[in-house]
């Protein structure tokens, strides 16, 4: 594998916005290692119970604050998606799904649906046919990214 890279997700400032001053610190240094080496021997990269999607992993920041990353198994990109107190996180990790959208290449982190499925890659998802989008194709749509 290359050399890793690390793409910071908006959720993930959102979500360190949140985070007490007092715990602020320790996460920006969290950061500032993770960015610099995500291979480092220091980080625990912890499977979610429950979690769906196979590629999130918890890893511990500054108790009791744990960071939500992807840990990639074929491209050498890791992703900080977001970082809360440990119950928080993992229950924000067990509610998403991640992908790339197919036209766009942007990163998509999905809520799960209700039921525990991940939202359908197309439409028939209950919403009513003469919705606002019924009169565009699905791969008009996401050529757009919707």
């Amino acid at each position: 594998m290359s050399e890793a890279r690390v793409a910071v997700s908006d959720q993930f400032l959102k979500s360190f916005s949140q985070v007490p001053a007092d715990k602020q610190k320790p996460v920006r240094r969290f950061m500032t290692k993770f960015r610099a080496n995500p291979l480092s021997p220091e980080f625990s990269y912890d499977d979610i119970d429950g979690a769906l999607d196979p590629k999130l992993r918890s890893i511990p920041v500054d108790c009791p604050y744990r960071s939500i990353v992807v840990a990639p198994d074929e491209s050498d990109t890791y992703m900080l998606l977001w970082v809360d107190r440990e119950g928080e996180a993992h229950e924000w990790a067990r509610r998403r799904v991640v992908r790339i959208h197919p036209k766009t290449g942007s990163l998509q982190i999905l809520p799960i649906g209700r039921g525990g499925d991940a939202p359908p890659s197309g439409r028939g998802n209950g919403a009513e046919e003469d919705d606002l989008f019924s009169s565009f194709a699905d791969e008009q749509l996401i050529a757009l990214g919707v």
